[in-house]
């Protein structure tokens, strides 16, 4: 097996293992492991896949969560593919960029979907609900800002410090 491919592979499990530490509310490092995986996997299938893999394997042991899975893995997708461009411009300004983009998207997303789902009993299914809610999240969206800025520059710089000590990893993408 490619060496780079597990290199990046034990990265993103050791972040992933993470999930399991008790962080507050929505502080997690699946965004930051999609972005990664989207950055330095070549195959875009097995890039948006890998992140979704270790998210729902996570998911098994800390508890599946319904209908609100949907959304949560829709934009874990969509930041691997914000990574997959992210490499055209692989800079620290793009990554956080990056990072910060899809925070947003979780954040919006998420919460949308949340006062149109059958499970919303708090927030009235209108946009004054969306906003109310918008408003409500806005500590879980701090949470989410942070953990996804610090774990993708923890996952980013690794593989940075890794590749300027190891050979093998010179290569951009596997």
């Amino acid at each position: 097996m490619n060496k780079k491919f597990i290199t990046i592979v034990t990265l993103i499990a050791i972040a992933a293992l993470s999930r399991f530490l008790p962080f507050q509310s929505n502080f997690s490092p699946m965004g930051a492991i999609a972005l990664f995986s989207g950055a330095f996997i070549a195959n875009r299938y097995l890039a948006v896949a890998l992140p979704l893999i270790a998210l729902f394997i996570s998911d098994i042991f800390i508890g599946l969560y319904g209908a609100g899975m949907i959304p949560v893995y829709t934009c874990t997708a969509l930041f691997s593919v914000i990574g997959i461009f992210v490499t055209n411009k692989n800079n620290p300004l793009s990554i956080l960029g990056s990072s910060l983009l899809g925070s947003i998207i979780f954040y919006l997303v998420t919460n949308f979907t949340f006062v149109y789902s059958a499970d919303n009993m708090l927030y009235p299914h209108s946009f004054a609900g969306v906003f109310q809610s918008y408003f409500a999240a806005l500590p879980f969206f701090k949470s989410s800002v942070q953990s996804d800025i610090l774990f993708t520059i923890l996952l980013f710089g690794a593989y940075y410090l890794l590749k300027i000590n190891i050979p093998f990893l010179k290569e951009e993408k596997i």
